[in-house]
């Protein structure tokens, strides 16, 4: 896949406050937050066998924190998200002990929407891994995975609630990023250039 969770939550800051059930959770439990690192207090956990790693998501508290990267089994250095993985670490929130995290993942939805968009432009997984345009790729994988998220809330919370709202934003952006898009490829022979004019993501 070319997007992470981190771009879904850059995208859309609550995304966790809102349908985090949507999410599988992979990790929750008790943590001490520092500036700029949360000490796993499960010894016996090793992230690195449930797949945690950079550009993951969590619940700490009430914020949303990125995880940047893993350091041994109980470490995690984590930011606020930011809107590029590149930009300066902003220091997560509360700092303090005993506070309930939650490692969360939506790749199922962004896992959909790849596949989709890999046969809606007729490419590839090879193709896809000599893709040059991740950043723009990523975008619009990450806005479809939204749609798909929130459409599949909104019939529990009805008709004119916010997931239905959001459902219907992320589902017109998703068409509109996917008419102008161009996947570029890279080739022995040179770039090569995909495009796809129409597609509808609906709802399974």
């Amino acid at each position: 896949m070319w997007s992470q969770d981190r771009d879904m939550a850059s995208i859309e800051a609550r995304l966790l406050d809102e349908v985090v059930w949507q999410g599988r959770i992979v990790w929750s439990g008790q943590v001490t937050v520092f500036p700029n690192k949360v000490l796993v207090e499960a010894p016996a956990v090793v992230l690195n066998s449930l797949g945690v790693g950079p550009g993951w998501i969590a619940l700490l508290g009430e914020t949303t924190v990125e995880i940047e990267a893993l350091e041994g089994e109980d470490f995690v250095v984590v930011s606020q998200v930011r809107a590029a993985s590149d930009g300066p670490r902003i220091p997560a929130w509360p700092v303090g002990s005993s506070v309930p995290m939650r490692i969360v993942t939506f790749e199922h939805a962004r896992r959909v929407v790849h596949e989709r968009l890999l046969s809606l432009l007729r490419m590839s997984a090879a193709e896809a891994q000599a893709a040059v345009n991740v950043q723009e790729l990523a975008r619009t994988e990450g806005i479809g995975a939204l749609h798909l998220v929130y459409a599949q809330a909104s019939p529990a919370a009805g008709a004119d609630s916010v997931a239905a709202s959001k459902a219907a934003l992320y589902g017109s952006k998703f068409e509109e990023r996917v008419r102008m898009l161009r996947a570029v490829i890279e080739t022995e022979d040179g770039p090569r250039v995909l495009r796809r004019s129409v597609v509808r993501l609906e709802r399974e």
